[in-house]
């Protein structure tokens, strides 16, 4: 069933009242378009500290060195080490915050 102009305007009217009488609400999703745009994105260069990009590329040359060799083991040990690192450095991060 197609509706004539008139019922369409009417329903526009209709919407458009509801719509600016009560503010749509929000689900917890996250809304992308209102989130700040980092560093990289705008075409700059991720702060980065020497030093924790030091052992962060240590601990990745003993994790593909490991898959190299086929050691499944020594490579997730690797691994771990590596997001502890990371998770060390940001934690220290936060403190100096």
């Amino acid at each position: 069933m197609f509706f004539g102009e008139s019922k369409k305007n009417a329903g526009r009217s209709i919407l458009e009242h509801f719509e600016s009488k009560y503010p749509k609400e929000r689900d917890e999703k996250p809304y992308w378009q209102e989130a700040p745009l980092s560093k990289m994105a705008k075409g700059g260069e991720a702060d980065e500290d020497p030093e924790h990009m030091e052992a962060l590329s240590s601990h990745s040359e003993a994790m593909h060195d490991a898959m190299q060799k086929g050691d499944f083991k020594a490579h997730a040990r690797a691994m771990k080490s590596f997001i502890q690192e990371h998770e060390m450095h940001k934690h220290k991060k936060e403190e100096q915050e």
